[in-house]
């Protein structure tokens, strides 16, 4: 990991990576000696010169370096201002389902909403949000609507972005 002149950008994409990796390895089967080494040796100069100055425990988990590494690099997110960003993010003209799903997606992830309610507000951001004003009509028209039919709904519908 690479912190450099970008180091939020380059901290999120290795985050993403490393989750990825512990998937792909099976990661949590190792020993947690082991898994805090794998993480320590991924990390560059700044990055491992950064760490020597977290003030953790010995026996401190991976997920707790990381976190570490979130305060550190990110800061404490300011919670109103990430909701604000998710609740106003429409989808644009011309964008695809596909990219404003994703967005929303790795929007709702930095505002501290409890996992129950991220699916339905994920759900009511999608039906507020899209741009095709048939698909809107054809969401609210749908009763006990979940996310799961919310996303293939819009996906059935195409590009979804032309109105």
């Amino acid at each position: 990991m690479t912190l450099g002149n970008n180091a939020v950008k380059n901290w999120k994409l290795f985050k993403q990576r490393w989750e990825t990796y512990t998937v792909i390895t099976d990661f949590s089967s190792i020993s947690t000696v082991k898994q805090k080494a794998l993480l320590i040796h991924c990390l560059d100069d700044d990055a491992l010169d950064a760490y020597s100055t977290f003030q953790l425990a010995e026996d401190a988990t991976v997920n707790q370096i990381i976190r570490a590494f979130d305060n550190f690099i990110i800061g404490e997110a300011n919670e109103t201002y990430e909701r604000f960003m998710f609740n106003r993010r429409n989808q644009e003209e011309g964008e695809c389902f596909e990219l404003f799903y994703a967005e929303l997606q790795r929007l709702i992830r930095t505002c501290n909403y409890c996992d129950n309610c991220k699916t339905s507000l994920l759900k009511d951001r999608i039906v507020l949000g899209i741009h095709d004003a048939n698909i809107q009509k054809e969401l609210l028209k749908t009763r006990n609507l979940t996310l799961e039919k919310t996303v293939d709904i819009c996906k059935a519908n195409g590009k979804s972005g032309d109105s």
